[in-house]
């Protein structure tokens, strides 16, 4: 849920409609996300006083020169602050969202970001990599009406004629490296991929139900941009806010578009879910949940024993379970883009 601008009203006025609406029970959890400004002592002692128990900022960065040429107009100073007035309210879970691959990021910036999360004990951190092609193509963020001025090759060599660099495919793995493997020797871990929680926190729950093998819950999204999915379909809410109220406006869902899945693509799309927990998946969990179907289909088998020999994987069928190596965990994004894709599903407005 992003966090409302407005104030004590309108944000009660927010919960209250949530929880008469969505079947709220004692163990349902309400977290909060917005931009480390947004989050006032005044607004965070309102969401806690409305039940409230986690909150998450997009910090992106801790470094205020990258930040700006980013277009944030929050300040590192800003983000830490946010992180020391929740932890005296008081909130159980407090995460933040940070980039590599960045405008002018180097490496020593992202060690220093990745100090100050460790220094500043954060529940939770997630790490993400800037993709510089359309939104609609990386389905990794939320896109607006227009492109993001760095998403538009022009803009970009116009900076690099002006003493900026975006860092080499080889200084993001290295980036990534730094942020996973700080995380991993502090003790966090990390499930799913890039998603890392303290040690004693475990992962996020509603990661876990969305992702986990033997779980992959149905998942509802409103706002715009939002992202709602189930086992046979996924439907994307218009990015427009202007036609987003029009549609609610005139008692409509405001879809942007829909893609209904065959049965093969379910399948896929629930192993690739799966791996992207970065645990072991488990045979017998998938022909529970795909009666009459297996984990080693001869597609998959091949795919298995082709990355097998890459060393990204392990499969062991008398177990009934196939697990990342070290450099598959890595990799997991391009495995699942590149080597484990389901035909092609139907997508309808």
């Amino acid at each position: 849920m992003r966090l409302p601008v407005s104030g004590a009203r309108r944000g009660r006025r927010l919960l209250d409609f949530y929880r008469e609406n969505f079947d709220f029970g004692p163990d349902t959890t309400i977290r909060l996300e917005g931009d480390p400004t947004t989050f006032t002592p005044q607004k965070l002692e309102l969401l806690a006083e409305l039940g409230c128990s986690k909150v998450s900022s997009g910090v992106q960065s801790f470094d205020d020169h990258v930040l700006r040429l980013s277009g944030r107009e929050h300040t590192g100073a800003a983000s830490t602050e946010f992180i020391r007035q929740a932890k005296a309210t008081g909130f159980d879970w407090i995460s933040v969202d940070l980039m590599y691959g960045l405008l002018d990021q180097t490496l020593d910036s992202v060690r220093r970001d990745l100090d100050t999360v460790l220094e500043h004990e954060l529940t939770a951190v997630v790490c993400t990599k800037l993709h510089l092609r359309d939104y609609s193509d990386t389905r990794t963020g939320v896109s607006g009406v227009q492109p993001a001025a760095w998403q538009v090759p022009e803009y970009r060599a116009r900076l690099a004629s002006r003493g900026h660099r975006w860092p080499t495919l080889g200084e993001q793995y290295q980036m990534r490296e730094i942020l996973t493997g700080g995380l991993r020797r502090a003790g966090w871990t990390e499930h799913p991929t890039m998603y890392f929680a303290r040690p004693g926190a475990g992962p996020e729950k509603w990661k876990s139900i969305i992702t986990d093998q033997d779980q992959q819950q149905p998942e509802v999204a409103i706002g715009l941009g939002g992202s709602s999915s189930c086992r046979r379909s996924e439907a994307m809410t218009n990015v427009d806010s202007q036609q987003y109220s029009a549609a609610v406006e005139a008692g409509r869902i405001p879809l942007g578009s829909a893609t209904a899945f065959t049965d093969q693509a379910q399948e896929t799309r629930a192993v690739n879910m799966a791996l992207s927990t970065l645990q072991p998946l488990r045979e017998e969990v998938h022909r529970e949940r795909f009666p009459g179907t297996s984990l080693f289909s001869p597609q998959r088998r091949e795919s298995f024993a082709f990355l097998s020999k890459r060393g990204l994987l392990q499969t062991d069928e008398s177990a009934g379970t196939v697990t990342l190596t070290s450099v598959g965990e890595t990799l997991v994004e391009a495995i699942i883009n590149t080597e484990l894709m389901a035909d092609r599903p139907h997508v309808g407005r």
